[in-house]
């Protein structure tokens, strides 16, 4: 029995009394009336009887001031007369405490387990609390999940029907009305359990915030969660290379290593997808403990217009909901390095490597001509082959006297990091002035700088 005590100083109590101490206590004042002291549990689901000499019911009828169980009718003097309101007193803690507004309506039911108080004050509000039971006092830092301020007049009753997912608020000539919850509110796992209260809980493979009764498979293990530290976690280590060259297109498919923390255990028949955005999915594998293997599906050569990468939504998948669910919120990464054309842009991203002899970019250094030879493959832009200022110049520009086909000219040029000559290679200097075809010349390194 759920009961509202009100004071003149604005504050209300809201207690509950459990109907076993209730039945104890009446039973106690009862049994004071009867002369056989019968246990009597509880005293009114005993059907009244008259005082018949010679039974004994171990009742007493208070009008008549009678005990049944005697052989007539006992006149009891003023003193020994018993006084059914002078009882055991029965006391509880307060559930709730509501402070600095009166309480007008009052209305309790049971959601999921849950239950679920809703309170209309005299200012026009409608307040929801909720407990897991009704024996334990909440404390005032979580007094109230939430209140409404709808009317400016009191709330003079409550309504709730079964099922509904509404409370009804009434005031002398209106109707209002608030949600029993409003777990639909949050997208994200860690904002509905922290900021759902008690009725709201994140339903895994649906990708929702919701009752439990309105998750599929509750009762399966991480299916529907209400801790922080239960959520699912999806993390992607490192981005998905799909380099390959003129002669290997489409790539073949390939899988990556996924993180995934707190994933429910398969139900019977079920099966788990990686979904790569509009790209296409793949199978989750288990590895062990929280370590998975995604499939990558095949992904069409990029172009230049496309830049190396492209970064696709990653979400998870299962096959009973066929809902996305865990998204990544950076996705996951697909590169090529084919698609670099010089040095400085193929190197420093990701794991993209210039091979200088060949003059391509490439994922893997180890394919490069002259891997033997020092500075063949180069993984950084400082590490890249290039000119460098003229010390002789004002402007650091090289310059040449016209003449170029004299076999007495020479044209000195400082660079740095050039592949060390190896073995069938040579260097040579094209050079080309503004409306003039190139010109070809013999190149000599002086130096391994």
């Amino acid at each position: 029995v759920v009961s509202v005590f009100a004071s003149d100083r604005d504050e209300t109590n809201i207690c509950s009394f459990p109907i076993s101490a209730i039945d104890s206590a009446a039973n106690v004042t009862f049994t004071t009336c009867t002369s056989t002291n019968i246990d009597l549990s509880p005293i009114w689901t005993l059907e009244l009887q008259q005082c018949v000499s010679g039974e004994s019911i171990g009742f007493c009828d208070l009008e008549t001031n009678s005990a049944f169980g005697t052989r007539g009718p006992q006149r009891l003097s003023t003193e020994d007369q018993p006084n059914p309101t002078a009882g055991p007193v029965h006391e509880e803690t307060a559930l709730f405490q509501v402070r600095g507004v009166t309480v007008s309506s009052t209305i309790v039911f049971i959601v999921d387990n849950v239950t679920v108080i809703f309170t209309g004050t005299e200012m026009g509000e409608v307040r929801k609390f909720t407990t897991p039971n009704l024996t334990t006092p909440v404390s005032d830092t979580s007094m109230s999940e939430q209140t409404w301020k709808v009317s400016t007049k009191p709330i003079v009753a409550l309504e709730y029907a079964r099922g509904s997912d509404y409370v009804y608020g009434l005031t002398e000539d209106e109707v209002y009305r608030v949600p029993v919850e409003e777990c639909s509110n949050f997208t994200d796992c860690s904002s509905c359990v922290m900021g759902g209260g008690r009725l709201c809980g994140w339903c895994t493979v649906e990708n929702k915030c919701s009752r439990v009764s309105r998750c599929y498979n509750t009762s399966s293990p991480l299916r529907w969660v209400q801790e922080n530290s239960e959520c699912l976690s999806v993390t992607i280590s490192s981005a998905v290379n799909i380099s390959g060259n003129e002669k290997a297109y489409p790539r073949k498919t390939s899988v990556i290593e996924v993180i995934v923390a707190n994933l429910p255990p398969l139900l019977s028949g079920e099966s788990y997808q990686c979904v790569f955005g509009s790209v296409g999915s793949g199978d989750l594998t288990l590895i062990s403990g929280d370590m998975y293997s995604c499939e990558v599906p095949n992904i069409p050569q990029f172009t230049q217009e496309m830049k190396d990468s492209m970064t696709v939504n990653f979400t998870l998948k299962s096959s009973v909901s066929g809902i996305d669910f865990g998204l990544v919120q950076d996705g996951v990464i697909f590169y090529d390095c084919t698609v670099h054309v010089n040095c400085t842009s193929c190197t420093g991203r990701f794991t993209c490597t210039w091979c200088g002899v060949d003059t391509e970019c490439r994922t893997n250094g180890d394919t490069c001509t002259g891997m033997t030879s020092n500075m063949s493959a180069k993984v950084d832009p400082d590490m890249c082959p290039r000119f460098l200022p003229n010390d002789m110049s004002e402007d650091g520009r090289y310059y040449l006297h016209e003449g170029l086909t004299n076999p007495d000219v020479t044209l000195e040029l400082t660079a740095n990091s050039l592949v060390a000559p190896i073995s069938g290679y040579s260097y040579e200097c094209v050079i080309q002035r503004a409306g003039s075809p190139p010109v070809t010349l013999t190149a000599t390194n002086s130096s391994q700088s």
